[in-house]
Order: C-alpha cells, then sequence, then structure tokens
C-alpha cells in the first residue's frame, strides 16, 4: 500500500506523467514547508507507473543561504512568486504559519510581502502594491526606489523561471544610505561611489541568481539521471557557496541511501519473489492472478487447472466469464462492486 498517495508531489507527477516542480507543501508531519521537484518511472515495456520519484528542499535552506550573503548584513534579499507571496526571505521570519491542523494535514498559511513581521518588507509589499507590473515582468525591471522610515531604498527584481514549473522573482532591497557615507566630504566622490556600489549590488543580485540557477539545474539534471534508474550520479561540492556545498553533500548521501537501499529491495524482492512463487504453485487452494481492470487471467496453480479441467494455456489471457465459472453473475457483480470499493 502507498501511504503517500495523497501527497502533491505524488498527484503531480502521476497526473502530469512527467517531471516538475510542485508547490510547496508540508514535510511529513513537521512544521516545515518544502520545494519539491518529482518524476514519474514506468515499466519500459507495459508503460505501467511502478513509483515516484521525489526530492525534497526545505524552505529553511534557502533561508538560510539568503541569510549569508554579502548584502544581507545591509539590506534584504527575498524570493517570492509572480503575486508577492513569499518563497524565502534573508530575515529571520517564517515566510509561512500553520493555520490549522495537525500532524500531516496542518494548514499552512503563505504570507505576502504586505503581511510580514519585519518593517522593512512590508513596506516593500505596500510599495510593490501600486506597482504590480514589477512582480508581473518576464524581464528585470529597471532600478526602483522607495521611502521606509524616511530613508531612501533601492530594489531591484529579477525573474527567474526554468522549464519544469517554477516562477520566481528576487528581490534586492538596499538603503541608500549605504552607498553615501562620504557624501558631506565630496559629492561629486559620493555620486560616483554610489553609482559604483549600485552597480556592485546589481551584479551580486546577477550572480546569486545565476548560481542558484546553475546549482537548481545540476539537481533536476541529476534528479533525472537518479529517476532514469542511474544511481551513480552525484552532485559536485566545490562551490564557493558553502551552503550549496552542504546541500549538495547532503543530497549525495541521500543518493547513496537510495542505492543502498535500491540493491537491498532488489535482493530482499527476488528472495520474496521465488518464495512467492514456490508458495503459490504448491499451494492445495485452487489460485488465480488476474488483471484488475480488464480480468485477464495472467497466471494459475496447479490445482486451478486440476479443479477446472482447462489447461494453462487455455486460460491465460482470457477471463473468468470467457471460461464460463461463474455460476451466479449477481454474485460476481457484488463481488467486483466490493474489490473496486475497497482495492
Amino acid at each position: 500500500v502507498d501511504v503517500r498517495r495523497d501527497r502533491p508531489w505524488y498527484k503531480r507527477a502521476v497526473t502530469t506523467g512527467k517531471l516538475g516542480w510542485n508547490p510547496l507543501f508540508q514535510h511529513g508531519s513537521t512544521n516545515v514547508l518544502t520545494l519539491n521537484a518529482s518524476q514519474p518511472v514506468y515499466d519500459r515495456d507495459t508503460r505501467q507507473l511502478l513509483g515516484v520519484f521525489s526530492v525534497h528542499i526545505r524552505l529553511s535552506y534557502l533561508n538560510e543561504f539568503l541569510r549569508h550573503l554579502e548584502l544581507s548584513n545591509f539590506g534584504r534579499v527575498m524570493i517570492t512568486d509572480q503575486n508577492g507571496i513569499l518563497i524565502s526571505t534573508s530575515t529571520l521570519e517564517q515566510p509561512f504559519s500553520i493555520a490549522s491542523g495537525t500532524g500531516f494535514h496542518k494548514q499552512f498559511q503563505r504570507l505576502t510581502l504586505e503581511a510580514s513581521q519585519d518593517d522593512l518588507t512590508r513596506s516593500l509589499g505596500q510599495y510593490l502594491r501600486d506597482r504590480p507590473d514589477a512582480l508581473a515582468s518576464l524581464t528585470p525591471t529597471p532600478q526602483l526606489k522607495f521611502a521606509h522610515n524616511g530613508e531612501q531604498h533601492y530594489v531591484t527584481v529579477v525573474p527567474f523561471q526554468d522549464a519544469y514549473g517554477l516562477n520566481w522573482r528576487i528581490l534586492t532591497v538596499i538603503p541608500a544610505s549605504h552607498f553615501m557615507a562620504d557624501i558631506q566630504r565630496n559629492t561629486y566622490k559620493t555620486l560616483l561611489l554610489c553609482l559604483l556600489t549600485l552597480g556592485v549590488a546589481i551584479l551580486l543580485g546577477w550572480l546569486a541568481a545565476n548560481r542558484l540557477t546553475t546549482r537548481f539545474t545540476q539537481f533536476n539534471q541529476v534528479s533525472r539521471e537518479l529517476a532514469a534508474g542511474n544511481l551513480n550520479q552525484r552532485l559536485p561540492t566545490n562551490s564557493p557557496i558553502s551552503e550549496l556545498n552542504d546541500l549538495a553533500d547532503s543530497f549525495n548521501r541521500m543518493a547513496d541511501q537510495l542505492q543502498q537501499s535500491f540493491q537491498q529491495i532488489q535482493l530482499a524482492l527476488e528472495t520474496s519473489e521465488e518464495k512467492f512463487a514456490t508458495i503459490f504453485r504448491t499451494s492445495p487452494d485452487p489460485m488465480v492472478i488476474a488483471h484488475f481492470t480488464t480480468g485477464q487471467i495472467q497466471e494459475v496453480n496447479d490445482s486451478l487447472v486440476d479443479l477446472f479441467g482447462y489447461s494453462r494455456l487455455e486460460m491465460f489471457g482470457r477471463t473468468a466469464l470467457e471460461l464460463d465459472v461463474w455460476v451466479d453473475l449477481e454474485q460476481r457483480s457484488q463481488y467486483l462492486a466490493l474489490l473496486q470499493q475497497h482495492r
């Protein structure tokens, strides 16, 4: 029995039949939201669903990464969706709250920029509310400037998208005072310093987005390889960002455990199949394995052959109706209804 059939990542993968990112959702029964990519795995011959491979990334990892960016010491870095709902922030604030529920059924309330407990973030949300194009645009917007507590702040909005469903906005907020420390000594020099610092800030924002994009792309590629059965794939740990190295190391350890588990499961499955085949064929009780949907017979044991008098070859691929083994068809309808209801 698959206890995860009700999880969003499972449903999306089975519904779409392809690799993709899923909406943020609860990690197990914890108070944690995760970013998740999942891909269905099918039998090569029958195309039947074998399972769903899924990779979870906690939002707290993204928060920690943003907090360690250099510009987070004097500004803010936030990741939102196109509607201004927080995904991650460089502040200590959690971008969600628990509205209701317990265990695996907690209801999470996602925060918007305007609903943030951080004054600067909330002011930014109110500023962008009157400029919806800033978040809706799929191209980087010109630098914006807004006032908070009597101080000017610079804002850059960089869209981040990929082919698998991510549609984010990376917001960088820097106070103007950071660029103007020397303005009282020399106006011209201060102006040049502001322009230079602004360019550096934009470059840092672009580098941060680019590094995230590169690493997410690597995660994507390795996940696809693992989903395809290539369990030898690993992520590099030579990034200049230590947090990404830690994340890659955790992913590699997970892949190692997955490979070990797969080998153990494969060995156990072979042993189980051998035991099942022995029990099935030698059982004194007549037994048959039939397809759930079509009713076609897939396998029978010796007792069933002896009971009905058909040969195995005559029964394979045919249904019980075709073999005329049901005496009471009304009883068969009741049996199928119970089977459909209780699985």
